[in-house]
């Protein structure tokens, strides 16, 4: 090896200076690194997870907003339709009782003008005796 110029035990010293630095690294700088990406890694899947049920949520709690909102409408409709019918029945109750306070005042009045004219020929009567 020396005919190549190479010194067989500084080869040796340097690879095994080599390999104690290559474990040295491993140990202090690779695997605390390779650690903290793999920690960084499985937080970015869970936050990934958490995001995905956050959405999945959010779907469900808009289903049944608009499911309530459609119910709500729909109510909404039916207490109108309902307010409709009373008033129109309050309505037909009202012009029936006026009709009926009409034909009363009619039927009064009928009854007075025919007492006035009872009296007035009651009075023409008595005048022409």
């Amino acid at each position: 090896m020396e005919q190549l110029g190479i010194n067989l035990n500084l080869f040796i010293i340097q690879l095994i200076n080599f390999l104690v630095v290559v474990g040295l690294l491993t140990y202090f700088l690779y695997r605390p690194v390779l650690n903290m990406l793999n920690e960084r890694t499985r937080r970015i899947e869970e936050s990934l997870r958490d995001a995905e049920q956050v959405k999945q949520q959010l779907a469900n709690t808009n289903r049944d907003y608009e499911a309530r909102m459609a119910e709500a409408r729909q109510e909404a409709a039916q207490i109108i339709t309902q307010a409709r019918e009373r008033a129109q029945q309050q309505e037909r109750e009202i012009v029936e009782q006026a009709n009926r306070e009409a034909g009363r005042i009619r039927d009064d009045a009928r009854v007075q003008a025919e007492q006035e004219r009872t009296q007035m020929l009651s009075t023409a009567k008595n005048a022409d005796r």
